[in-house]
C-alpha cells in the first residue's frame, strides 16, 4: 500500500502513453454518437481529440504552432477564464461543444455564464458541455441534472439513487472511468451500503491499481 500512496503523489506521466492525461471517454462518447460540428477546447487536448474526431469534428486548436499561432492561443484561453472573453468567442464560432477540464479553478461558474451550453458527460480529465440550440436532442437524453460533474461527491442536486443512476450512466459508455468508479464506491460506502459497493470497489481495483484510492476503498467495502 506504502507504494501505491508513493505513486500517487509522483507528478509524471506514464510512459509511452498515459490515458489520465487524454480525454479517451468524451471523444468515444462523441463518435458513438455520432456528433458533428465545432469543438472548443484548450489546446493541451487539441492533438489527440483531432485525431480521433477530425474531420467530422474540427477543434479550435492544439499545440502545433504553425498552423496554430500564439494569438489563438491567447483567444481560447482568455476565454476559458474570462466570461466576456467566452461571449465574444461563442458569438464568434458558435460552437456545438466544449470540453473543460473537469478541475479548472472556476470553469464551472463561468460555463454558468453561458446556459445554452449543458454538461452531458464527463471522463476522468475533461467535461462536455453540448449546446442546447444545435443538439437539443443530446442535453434532452444525456444532461447531467444531479451530478455534478466537476465534483462527483457534491450532494447538492439530488438524492443519491439519482446520483448513481446519472453516473452510472457515464460508467455504461465509458466502462474504466476512474472518476466514475471511485464516486459510486465512496457514495455506497459514506451510506454504508457495503455489499453493493464491493462490486464496484473491486472493479475499480482491478482496472486502476495504480490508484491508491481503489486499494483504500476496496477495503472499506470488504470491512
Amino acid at each position: 500500500p506504502f507504494v501505491t500512496w508513493f505513486q500517487g503523489v509522483i507528478v509524471q506521466h506514464k510512459w509511452p502513453l498515459d490515458p489520465e492525461k487524454l480525454p479517451i471517454g468524451v471523444t468515444e462518447f462523441i463518435r458513438s454518437h455520432g456528433l458533428q460540428g465545432r469543438l472548443m477546447a484548450a489546446p493541451n487536448s487539441g492533438g489527440y481529440l483531432a485525431w480521433r474526431l477530425y474531420p467530422e469534428v474540427l477543434i479550435t486548436t492544439d499545440m502545433q504552432t504553425p498552423p496554430s499561432t500564439p494569438w489563438t492561443h491567447f483567444r481560447i484561453s482568455n476565454a476559458l477564464g474570462n466570461p466576456h472573453a467566452l461571449r465574444r468567442f461563442l458569438d464568434e464560432f458558435d460552437p456545438q461543444l466544449i470540453g473543460v477540464l473537469y478541475n479548472r479553478t472556476g470553469i464551472e461558474e463561468l460555463l454558468q455564464k453561458a446556459p445554452a451550453y449543458r454538461p452531458v458527460f464527463f471522463d476522468d480529465l475533461l467535461v462536455l458541455y453540448a449546446s442546447n440550440r444545435h443538439l437539443p436532442e443530446l442535453v434532452a437524453e444525456h444532461e447531467l441534472h444531479h451530478v455534478n460533474p466537476h465534483n462527483l461527491l457534491d450532494d447538492g442536486r439530488g438524492t443519491l439513487e439519482q446520483r448513481l443512476r446519472e453516473t452510472q450512466g457515464i460508467l455504461d459508455e465509458f466502462p474504466n472511468s476512474r472518476r466514475a468508479l471511485h464516486s459510486i464506491t465512496r457514495l455506497l460506502i459514506d451510506q454504508g451500503e457495503y455489499e453493493r459497493a464491493l462490486a464496484f470497489a473491486e472493479r475499480y481495483r482491478k482496472t486502476h491499481p495504480e490508484d491508491p484510492n481503489s486499494h483504500f476503498l476496496a477495503g472499506n467495502a470488504h470491512e
